[in-house]
């Protein structure tokens, strides 16, 4: 049997009908409509309730519809053997490459001070800055870092990467360690954050951060929002250390009505759409998933716990 939960009744739906199409003779439930525990093989969810893991004594692994594993990796009542897995695939690189890249222009540009003059319905040319002029820092170079790597470069932006262990990219450059996070962050105009959750990287980008970073520079957080200090960006935004920031990503989800970001005319919120999928991309791993667990093979996108990723 196979359970899937999701933020919403159609994102669920859509779901269940990929897996009655495609494995038919499999059970599929939606949560929390499941009979006997005893029968789930594979659950589909970015969490579920502390302790419901447990109850799935032949459960062969968890599916993580979200990017992003904390939600499951914090749940200690899962039982430790139980593989996590990712639902992506390159079609969601191509959506979050699409939107590093936009947003990059966009401050490159300075289209979001055009859009702030057409309001007041003032003429004026600003001064810009060519791609190859202004740096860009990726902040994990993984996958999805990569494929942004790889298009910025088609653009002439200088780009360069920030990882844990040393790394030698062609054509990026690269800093390695918190030991050189600050003087990454030196070098960057813009700031792109596509890392993973971690201990290690909550509240990474707080006042100090900004601090190393250029002043009038920009910020692009499609990662997670508690990578960000909010107080911190809020007063690095205020005082010109920063000069915008885009985020698609935030501590509360969804951004809670009132909250200074909303309204802030130096951010652009957007609904944690940066990597955006149809349900069917991420179906295809999780059936191959399935399939490879049926026979005994190893299984693909699988999640490193010690890691966090």
């Amino acid at each position: 049997m196979i359970v899937v939960k999701a933020h919403s009744k159609e994102r669920m739906q859509s779901w269940f009908d990929i897996f009655e199409r495609e494995l038919p003779g499999t059970p599929v439930r939606l949560w929390p409509d499941y009979d006997d525990p005893a029968n789930v093989e594979f659950v589909i969810a970015s969490a579920l309730p502390p302790g419901e893991f447990a109850k799935f004594p032949n459960l062969k692994f968890v599916a993580s519809m979200a990017v992003g594993v904390e939600r499951l990796l914090g749940d200690e009542t899962m039982p430790a053997h139980i593989p996590i897995v990712r639902s992506v695939n390159p079609a969601r690189g191509d959506t979050m490459t699409e939107y590093v890249v936009l947003h990059a222009l966009r401050y490159c540009r300075r289209l979001p001070d055009y859009e702030a003059q057409q309001c007041e319905q003032r003429w004026q040319r600003l001064a810009d800055a060519a791609a190859a002029d202004t740096g860009i820092g990726l902040m994990g170079l993984g996958n999805l870092g990569l494929m942004a790597a790889e298009r910025l470069r088609l653009f002439n932006f200088p780009v360069a990467g920030w990882v844990r262990n040393p790394r030698q990219i062609d054509g990026i450059e690269t800093f390695a360690g918190k030991e050189n996070f600050h003087a990454f962050l030196a070098r960057s105009r813009i700031v792109v954050c596509l890392l993973p959750l971690t201990p290690e990287t909550r509240d990474i980008l707080d006042a100090r951060a900004f601090a190393a970073m250029p002043r009038g520079s920009y910020l692009i957080n499609a990662g997670r929002g508690e990578h960000i200090v909010d107080d911190d960006l809020l007063a690095a935004l205020d005082s010109g250390q920063l000069a915008g920031a885009t985020l698609d990503v935030f501590r509360t989800e969804p951004l809670p009505a009132g909250h200074p970001f909303w309204t802030h005319p130096k951010i652009t919120v957007t609904p944690h759409n940066a990597a955006a999928t149809r349900q069917a991309h991420g179906a295809d791993i999780v059936l191959e998933n399935i399939r490879r667990a049926r026979a005994g093979q190893p299984l693909v996108n699988l999640v490193d716990k010690s890691a966090g990723y």
